[in-house]
């Protein structure tokens, strides 16, 4: 099929065939169609059935959690995801290594999206500071 790349239009008629118009209504589709439609959309999980673990999981979702990996580094990020492999995914994120032997500290350096292999995860701790109160910080 050749394209004229002046007009950006096709020659044959035969593309047109294939085009879907955006603009009908739901009403106007075939009653074949909205069965199709309605199979297709993705069923709303019941939460009572799920296990205590994963609704724990589920709530720390787009909280702000520190990860400390088996190098020492630490990273510090909002939890979007995790895997049957307990890989992490955090947004956000800000890596933070560990102290010197003379005990100074480097500055964090801003990472943005970062995936943590769970391979290398120690431990996952939510941000407190995040959860509390402004009238109870001290």
């Amino acid at each position: 099929m050749k394209v004229n790349m002046s007009s950006g239009r096709v020659p044959n008629g035969d593309f047109y065939k294939d085009l879907v118009d955006l603009t009908l209504k739901s009403d106007e589709l075939d009653p074949e169609k909205q069965q199709e439609d309605q199979r297709q959309q993705p069923k709303v999980e019941d939460k009572t059935n799920q296990s205590p673990g994963r609704l724990l999981l589920e709530s720390y979702l787009n909280k702000t959690m520190r990860v400390v990996m088996t190098d020492g580094r630490s990273l510090m990020g909002v939890f979007w995801c995790t895997d049957r492999d307990a890989n992490v995914i955090l947004g956000n994120c800000m890596e933070h290594m560990p102290p010197r032997e003379d005990g100074s500290r480097d500055e964090p350096r801003p990472l943005g999206l970062a995936m943590i292999p769970g391979r290398h995860i120690v431990t996952m701790h939510l941000d407190q500071l995040q959860h509390v109160r402004p009238d109870q910080v001290t």
